[in-house]
């Protein structure tokens, strides 16, 4: 199986992206080691644990930015339009 990590490494995620970001990057990471043959069974439990753990951090962090969009787009009253 050759499957690599897509999106940026975590690596350029630290240097050069946001929080989220790098969380994402290390999801991708350990979702690359979950599915390699080579990775031994007995890390399987807490690869699942801490790639679990990230994903629930990732959604949140998903969540509270859909939230604030809302918020923004409820902010913005329309005018009345008047024809030209």
């Amino acid at each position: 199986m050759n499957i690599e990590p897509s999106g940026p490494s975590v690596v350029e995620a630290v240097t050069t992206g946001t929080s989220k970001d790098v969380l994402v990057a290390m999801r991708a990471r350990l979702a690359y080691s979950f599915d390699d043959p080579n990775t031994p069974a007995r890390d399987l439990a807490a690869i699942t644990r801490r790639m679990t753990d990230l994903d629930d951090r990732i959604r949140s962090i998903e969540l509270a930015e859909q939230e604030e969009t809302d918020e923004a787009d409820e902010d913005i009253t329309d005018e009345e339009w008047e024809g030209v």
